[in-house]
């Protein structure tokens, strides 16, 4: 279920990137899009007590999220949308 909830934010930060004039090969703004997408739903998600995280979880002090979600996202998105690029590119 974790995983179909990862492509919905990928989906939902590709259908962000017109609004926020970000094109795919615009690393920095990708990833700046990837980690607020995360930090908003990890934020919405342990606020309403959808999930909990275990003690080994490193969280971020001042709003105490895990750091995880945040590099998860900062990582798999920008890597996503370079793959997608280059593959439209060669065809």
């Amino acid at each position: 279920m974790a995983t179909f909830g990862d492509l919905i934010i990928m989906t939902a930060i590709l259908l962000l990137l017109p609004v926020f004039k970000v094109k795919c090969h615009e690393m920095i703004k990708l990833e700046i899009l990837a980690i607020g997408a995360a930090f908003v739903i990890e934020l919405y998600a342990t606020r309403t007590q959808r999930w909990f995280y275990t003690n080994t979880n490193i969280l971020i002090p001042w709003v105490q999220i895990s750091i995880f979600p945040l590099l998860q996202m900062m990582i798999i998105v920008p890597i996503s949308f370079k793959f997608s690029d280059y593959s439209v590119r060669k065809n």
